[in-house]
């Protein structure tokens, strides 16, 4: 296999607003942690990969275009990866109402750096031995509970090894809302997953990356806390990411397949009833700046026509990709953490899913979630400023990444 790797920071000026929460006060007020964005450009048996990863809380749909950009310039690369670690501590990459207005110029650079890195990993390409291994860490707890409450302790991690035991890069998938500094911090952070990567990257003496994993259900052990438990929680994952991947040997089998589809994102428009009760909700909120910031995120969702046909519906993708033994699931979504048991116990394969891959359409909850309700599907939509995403979504994505993670296995 080979694989090509480049690095560059994006981290943003401070005094710009921060994307994630609608209770934090704005502007941000410093940078604590710088964020990365990293290409990996992945070759083997005549199929290629880029896998364009940033730490940014997601993808929109300006972003999209940025994807048929590459299609059409590398004419038969039908796929790539564009994922995000879903940091609430970086700046406005997707459009969220009062939680940080959207920054298009910011956008722009991070498209021509991400561009600039792709061509410079493809012309760096290197031979390397794959290793693949599977870490644990209990980490992530489920923040519904309630009778489904759900985690996923799984800690895929993939490393690529030149001749002389020295390692390209390395790639680990964890499940878990970046989410650990919480509103008050006006600092720009990488959270518990830049934390990790830079760990991780130390512990192996090259560049490494945390992508996301299904974590629609799933936090940090706590919300608002300090550095010092980022840096702990970052240096668990990383500790445990390098052991496996230092442990393990290579596997032999460099095997790159990538597939996958369409599909859409239905939206209904929410019932009267919904819309009263969204009212009655919002306009509960409370006094102060915050209250005032919820109830401007109904007004703005209940006003404010989108033109995005992505935000609305359709235009929208799993990615399928098989990596020697492994396979990754990748969703446009802010998906449950169950599709990856869902997902294994359907195909018999070790599948790993993989979130806010080439955009972000908001929750993809299970069809039990609507019955208990709860953020991710009764009033999270406002802030993505859409309609619902409709009953079935979740269920419907489910079956076809196992349709084609099998048509992969057969390849």
């Amino acid at each position: 296999m080979r694989i090509g790797v480049a690095q560059a920071d994006i981290t943003p000026e401070p005094g710009g607003e921060l994307c994630g929460f609608v209770a934090r006060e704005q502007p941000s007020l410093g940078v604590h942690d710088r964020l990365l964005a990293t290409v990996l450009y992945l070759e083997s048996g005549g199929v290629c990969l880029p896998v364009m990863h940033a730490e940014v809380i997601g993808h929109d749909g300006d972003m999209h275009k940025f994807i048929w950009r590459f299609e059409g310039e590398y004419r038969g690369w039908p796929y790539m990866l564009l994922t995000a670690t879903h940091t609430h501590s970086g700046p406005p990459s997707i459009r969220l109402y009062e939680c940080g207005e959207y920054d298009a110029a910011y956008c722009a650079r991070l498209r021509d750096t991400l561009y600039g890195l792709f061509q410079e990993a493809r012309a760096n390409a290197e031979e390397a031995a794959l290793v693949v291994a599977e870490a644990r860490c209990d980490l992530g707890i489920d923040r519904r509970g309630g009778p489904h409450a759900h985690t996923d302790p799984r800690l895929p991690v993939l490393g690529w090894k030149r001749a002389d035991g020295s390692w390209v890069a390395a790639a680990a998938v964890y499940a878990m809302h970046n989410v650990a500094m919480g509103p008050q911090n006006r600092l720009v952070s990488g959270d518990v997953a830049g934390e990790a990567a830079r760990r991780l990257s130390e512990i192996i003496g090259a560049p490494a990356i945390f992508l996301n994993g299904a974590c629609g259900n799933i936090n940090p052990p706590s919300v608002g806390s300090d550095f010092a438990r980022v840096d702990e929680w970052g240096e668990r994952l990383a500790a445990a990411a390098g052991a496996a991947l230092e442990a393990a040997p290579p596997v032999g089998d460099e095997t790159l397949r990538v597939g996958g589809c369409e599909w859409e994102a239905a939206r209904l428009p929410a019932p009267p009833e919904h819309i009263a009760a969204l009212e009655a909700e919002f306009a509960a909120a409370g006094e102060g700046p915050t209250g005032d910031r919820i109830r401007r995120a109904f007004e703005r969702w209940r006003n404010e026509p989108v033109e995005d046909e992505v935000r609305l519906c359709g235009q929208t993708y799993i990615t399928v990709v098989r990596l020697g033994p492994i396979y990754l699931a990748c969703f446009d979504a802010e998906v449950f953490s169950h599709i990856g048991d869902e997902l294994r116990a359907a195909t018999g394969l070790p599948v790993y899913p993989v979130g806010y891959a080439n955009g972000d359409v908001g929750y993809v909850a299970p069809e039990w979630a609507y019955h208990e309700g709860g953020y991710e599907t009764q009033s999270a939509f406002v802030y993505y400023g859409t309609k619902p995403i409709e009953r079935g979504a979740y269920e419907y994505i489910r079956d076809q990444a196992a349709a084609a993670i099998q048509r992969l296995s057969r390849a």
